[in-house]
């Protein structure tokens, strides 16, 4: 098992809504930039001016961007790159938003683009209706980096469902700890934001609010998944997340291949969680949360929960409910006297064990559901020491003991 790494956020301030997809887009390079790949510093001046910032457009149509910091009449035709066309072009600059805010309006279906830096806060980056085939970042680089400055605040408000793949090295706040993402806005579809983090992307310095300003998913407030190849990938989010949507909707975790999805923030707010594993990767835990709303778990994959850094408050708090499936849903310890302290609810068949012969992994609250419990791990200990425990389908010990 690899030990996967985490996802961090942090933002921060003002004004500003940015399109999800939109800013993801904007921040990683696309596969034909080789690593090492030197960039060049271009900085977005709509109007042609002596001054940075502004209103504008910035599509597959050429747009408006100057080689000076301090704004300059001179301006460079540098169009937003459509998957296979113009990656190569896009691959040679960092896009830096600095100066005035205002709106960038952004086409669909974009691919990665260079570097990003944004250091002023308020700037809409928008896009409306679906994004068609959502947003494609591709390719890795060892300088492909998104970067937020102190104090800024990006807002992504879509007005339709839709995807986006996240593909490259890091998305970073200012280590002062005021910048800030939040998913909010005007969304009125059924639908949901989807959000696929492959490779080994890593959020640091940030603060991820979700819906915290009312959007009005029916289904999840957002599906932050790991939808990495067969060939890997371990994403980690070190960033603390936030989920206060007032429609209260949960957030789901979850992993649809055979890559980790590590969250090492805390997840906070009156919502719940879903954990949906869909393949043969794992979702790690590895933070004490404390969120209230509970957590759903539903398993159509061969991967488990591992619970890990912290000895308790893995799930926040809030029953956990085991949803009914064809496949046991696993949870799995890979640290020792980890303690489960929630009211569980099994409906199917709950595999809980600890890792290594000899640990310990212990469930304090009561169990209930007509589910059963099963235990597979040789030398592992699970101790059930709530009281009232009621759930009707029995115990099997396969490997392991159970106290």
């Amino acid at each position: 098992m690899n030990r996967h790494h985490t996802i961090k956020s942090n933002l921060v301030q003002k004004i500003g809504r940015l399109i999800l997809p939109t800013i993801f887009s904007l921040g990683f390079f696309s596969a034909s930039v080789s690593q090492g790949q030197t960039l060049t510093d271009i900085y977005w001046n709509p109007f042609n001016t002596n001054y940075l910032g502004g209103t504008g457009s910035w599509s597959t149509s050429p747009t408006n961007w100057s080689l000076n910091s301090a704004g300059s009449a001179q301006s460079l035709n540098i169009p937003m790159p459509t998957v296979g066309t113009n990656a190569g072009q896009s691959a040679y600059y960092r896009y830096n938003f600095g100066g005035s805010n205002g709106t960038v309006t952004v086409g669909t279906s974009q691919t990665a683009l260079g570097a990003v830096n944004i250091t002023s806060s308020g700037y809409i980056f928008s896009q409306s209706g679906a994004f068609s085939g959502g947003v494609y970042v591709a390719g890795v680089a060892t300088n492909a980096t998104t970067t937020l400055g102190s104090g800024v605040r990006v807002d992504f408000s879509c007005t339709a469902a839709g995807a986006w793949t996240i593909q490259s090295n890091s998305i970073s706040g200012n280590p002062d700890g005021t910048s800030s993402i939040y998913f909010s806005g005007t969304n009125a579809s059924a639908g949901t934001y989807t959000w696929n983090i492959q490779k080994t992307t890593t959020f640091t310095n940030l603060t991820i609010f979700i819906n915290s300003q009312g959007a009005t998913n029916a289904n999840s407030a957002m599906i932050i998944q790991n939808a990495s190849s067969s060939t890997g990938g371990h994403p980690s989010i070190n960033a603390n997340i936030v989920n206060n949507s007032t429609n209260g909707v949960p957030l789901t975790l979850g992993v649809t291949t055979s890559g980790n999805l590590t969250n090492g923030g805390t997840i906070s707010g009156s919502n719940g969680v879903i954990i949906k594993i869909g393949g043969a990767g794992n979702v790690v835990l590895a933070a004490s949360n404390t969120y209230t709303g509970g957590s759903t778990l539903t398993n159509s994959g061969s991967g488990s929960i591992d619970l890990d850094r912290v000895t308790s408050g893995h799930f926040g708090t809030g029953i956990i409910a085991v949803l009914s499936n064809s496949t046991p849903f696993y949870i799995r310890s890979i640290i020792n006297a980890v303690d489960i302290t929630n009211n569980i609810r099994i409906d199917g068949v709950l595999r809980e064990t600890a890792s290594t012969s000899g640990w310990r992994l212990t469930n304090s609250g009561t169990i209930s559901g007509a589910g059963s419990i099963l235990s597979t791990n040789s030398g592992s200990n699970l101790y059930l020491t709530g009281t009232n425990n009621s759930f009707g389908g029995g115990v099997t010990i396969a490997n392991g003991s159970i106290y």
